[in-house]
């Protein structure tokens, strides 16, 4: 997952059956509060009204490199690592 600064976010990952899925939308953090709002799924608009569009977590821990998320909905924990990046230029 690549966070912005300015609040978007995109993802990609693997999803049944085996097929790229790419989602792009808002993120923000209240408190321990993390929130994500999907607002296109492989480049096409979803209404970020519908609730599966719309993702609610819990921070368990946070660093300057890596954050650890806990699913509201799902009780899953996520783990995310910064990972450096290659200069474009």
């Amino acid at each position: 997952m690549n966070r912005h600064a300015d609040g978007t976010f995109e993802i990609a990952f693997e999803a049944p059956p085996k097929r790229l899925h790419r989602e792009s939308g808002r993120w923000k953090v209240q408190g321990d509060a993390y929130m994500t709002i999907t607002l296109a799924v492989d480049g096409n608009p979803v209404d970020p009204r519908d609730p599966q569009y719309v993702d609610l977590y819990k921070l368990q821990d946070v660093t300057s490199d890596s954050m650890s998320y806990l699913h509201l909905r799902s009780n899953i924990l996520f783990k995310s690592i910064r990972i450096p990046c290659p200069d474009a230029g």
